[in-house]
């Protein structure tokens, strides 16, 4: 969990430096803008009991003394211990790709609206133990999708559709949110090429991804009465999707995750009728069909590498 940030940059579209104001561009114009926190300090909390089972979480630490049962502050895995990233960033890339319409072709129905977020987790500098004890594990980078929708909703892993989002961890390279058989929004994930500062980024390696029971994050984050570390709440309508780097060790991750939503490209009164550009009310580019999708960065979390 983060305890302080040391500076925050914000860069905004179009080089803008003005707090507020509107610039209207043609669709095929790419919009770009990201921000970067720098010196971040953070606590990071032992998941694992060391003598028994089950997930612990900060609220365990906070609401009972029996929280710190199993705490050995002489071994990493089971200690409560601190560190400073240099730098998290995140750059977005908006863009859309637009369609010609045609009733008859299912792929020139929907324009697709995709932003990819250029991703960096900065070096960690471990303020007690040697550094030494973060040589081969792994890193995780947790997202959430939040669906909202009118109608019917469906999740799959790659093409197998998610029944339950707590049930145990399936691995895919994407995930998509579709609505009465219709995509309408997808996530890429894994089978991504990424870099880290372990070999000076000289080498390009393939991420991993897979999703996480909802039951893990509520333990970790919410009390047994609900209350929350975090200014958001666990609940079903959540899908959790881990980006997972094999090589990491504790030093730098760039790696570009891929959102895409499918945005209306045709509305009209009669089903068949098709759209001349400048005629009718497309709605081009506000509508989601379906629903909206809502993704979120929550947490890096450790994991040994097997």
């Amino acid at each position: 969990l983060i305890d302080s940030v040391g500076s925050v940059e914000f860069r905004q579209p179009f080089g803008a430096t003005n707090g507020t104001g509107r610039v209207v561009v043609s669709p095929d114009i790419e919009v770009t803008f990201g921000v970067s926190i720098y010196d971040v300090e953070v606590t990071i909390y032992p998941l694992q009991n060391e003598h028994s089972r089950g997930i612990r979480g900060p609220w365990a630490f906070r609401e009972s003394y029996e929280g710190a049962l199993d705490l050995n502050q002489n071994d990493f895995d089971f200690a409560i211990s601190h560190a400073t990233v240099d730098e998290m960033a995140f750059d977005i890339s908006f863009n859309v790709d637009l369609v010609t319409y045609d009733p008859l072709d299912a792929a020139k129905w929907n324009h697709a609206v995709s932003f990819k977020i250029d991703q960096k987790i900065g070096d960690f500098t471990l303020g007690r133990f040697d550094q030494s004890v973060l040589d081969d594990r792994s890193l995780a980078v947790n997202f959430f999708g939040v669906l909202g929708t009118t109608g019917r909703t469906q999740s799959t892993v790659g093409d197998r559709p998610i029944t339950d989002t707590n049930a145990d961890s399936a691995g895919a390279d994407y995930y998509q949110f579709g609505s009465s058989g219709s995509p309408y929004a997808k996530v890429t994930m894994g089978g991504l090429p990424y870099t880290w500062g372990g070999d000076g980024h000289s080498s390009v390696y393939t991420s991993g991804s897979s999703t996480v029971p909802i039951g893990a994050f509520s333990a970790i984050y919410q009390s047994t009465s609900g209350q929350s570390v975090t200014d958001w709440r666990v609940d079903a309508s959540m899908l959790f999707m881990t980006s997972g780097y094999e090589h990491w060790g504790g030093h730098e991750i760039i790696c570009d995750p891929v959102f895409v939503a499918y945005t209306s490209a045709y509305q009209s009164t009669g089903p068949t009728t098709p759209y001349t550009p400048g005629e009718g009310n497309p709605l081009t580019l506000y509508l989601l069909v379906g629903g909206v999708v809502a993704l979120v960065v929550i947490v890096c979390m450790l994991y040994r590498r097997r």
